[in-house]
């Protein structure tokens, strides 16, 4: 059985982030209301099996420029290529919407994210310090491709 790939809510990531411990920065409703407001959002769910099993968030930045803010998938349901569902049915509405580029930061403690990044052509674009090897920040981007 295939996961489903969907738009999603707010309470839908909320469900499927308490379920994921990597994640451990809590978030609610609030603060993922105040990140979207005012910008062109795209919320995706995976199901599997009528299971809430993973979720992508992400933003406009601007006119051509989209964010990839946080996602993830409930730790046993990994390894079925749920995330890299989730990134390019992202990456094909973005797209679509007229963004020339998908931005997304992943931690060097997330080895499998920066992997699965870099198989889907995404760049290396910058590097964020944040004092620590397994918190610091690094920027992927990809771009659209060319028609």
């Amino acid at each position: 059985m295939a996961p489903i790939i969907r738009k999603g809510t707010i309470e839908e990531v909320l469900i499927v982030h308490q379920q994921i411990s990597e994640l451990n920065k809590p978030l609610n409703k609030t603060e993922i209301t105040e990140k979207l407001f005012g910008n062109s959002d795209l919320i995706l769910i995976a199901e599997f099996d009528k299971q809430l099993v993973g979720f992508k968030v992400g933003f406009a930045i601007n006119a051509t420029d989209f964010y990839s803010w946080i996602g993830g998938v409930v730790p046993k349901f990994r390894n079925r290529g749920i995330a890299n569902k989730l990134r390019q049915y992202q990456e094909q509405w973005a797209f679509k919407q007229g963004f020339t580029t998908v931005n997304v930061k992943s931690m060097n403690q997330f080895p499998a994210m920066m992997q699965m990044l870099i198989g889907g052509n995404y760049q290396i674009s910058g590097y964020e310090d944040n004092g620590s090897l397994a918190t610091n920040k690094i920027l992927f981007t990809k771009q659209r491709p060319s028609d």
